[in-house]
């Protein structure tokens, strides 16, 4: 079972990937979305692990081995950040979109929403994947969360999140708001984790009661470093959704009322409907 899991893990993204490249081939307007999706996470955990290289503990005899070892991590994880923020410019950018958009395909809301509701569909997936965990432990605004607590916290972020990704691909009109309530929470709570002093080691902690795999100090530092990245990620993820969703909200506006044919008669002065009216060889 757990080999099949890894196989998954690996196996469902090189698919993605794969069907986003053919479809980038054949300039279809869902790959640009896609591959912006894809450019997100790339940033995400370039950032992430980067950060998490410099700061994670470990428990090395030799000092300058480790160094060399945290800058190349850090080195090649920023050069991964890199690419993704360049996928990211390059898709965004007018022509391009231009480009994709005249080859056909769906256009109903702003390239950058889609990406948005994607991103919150994919969120809640992880969310739930961290709620089947045998140990689920995460912070809350910095307060460490384990157990049953952690699992239903797990849960509710996790349906918070395909909510709002589910109706910001429908263009609800409530779902601007709901969306800049969500990701200001959610880029509070990862700042979180570095106001509270000892807020990933009192986690840690708190997980490794009734946790054997907890008390090998590699798997702790392992530990330490997927903290961090979440809260990069969240950071990221919530300054990206909160830039968008402000600046294209005009999309969750409901569209004006049309006008009544009766009203538009009325409207109109009667020399210019009767004019209208005449056909073309009286006029």
């Amino acid at each position: 079972g757990q080999m099949v899991g890894l196989s998954l893990v690996y196996l469902l993204p090189a698919g993605w990937c794969i069907l986003t490249a053919i479809a980038l081939l054949r300039m279809r307007l869902w790959a640009v979305a896609s591959t912006l999706v894809f450019a997100y996470l790339l940033v995400c955990a370039g950032a992430g692990i980067a950060i998490a290289a410099v700061w994670t503990p470990t428990a090395a005899s030799n000092a300058a081995v480790e160094t060399l070892m945290r800058l190349f991590l850090g080195a090649v994880a920023l050069a991964v950040a890199g690419i993704g923020v360049w996928w990211l410019v390059y898709f965004f950018r007018r022509p391009v979109r231009a480009q994709f958009a005249a080859s056909g395909g769906w256009a109903r809301r702003p390239l950058s929403i889609s990406m948005l509701g994607w991103i919150g569909v994919f969120a809640a997936g992880g969310c739930a994947l961290g709620a089947l965990l045998p140990h689920p432990a995460l912070t809350f605004f910095g307060w460490p969360v384990t157990g049953g607590g952690a699992r239903g916290l797990f849960l509710a972020i996790a349906l918070a999140q395909l909510a709002v990704g589910w109706s910001l691909l429908r263009l609800k009109f409530w779902a601007g708001t709901a969306g800049l309530v969500l990701y200001a929470l959610i880029v509070m709570n990862s700042i979180g984790i570095w106001l509270v002093p000892h807020a990933v080691e009192q986690m840690l902690a708190r997980a490794a009661i009734g946790n054997p795999l907890l008390t090998n100090a590699g798997a702790r530092s392992m530990m330490f470093a997927f903290a961090l990245l979440g809260s990069v990620s969240g950071v990221i993820t919530g300054l990206l959704c909160l830039y968008f969703l402000w600046t294209r909200r005009a999309a969750f506006q409901p569209p004006p009322p049309a006008i009544p044919e009766a009203a538009w008669q009325t409207a109109v002065p009667s020399s210019e409907a009767e004019t209208a009216e005449q056909p073309p060889g009286d006029q």
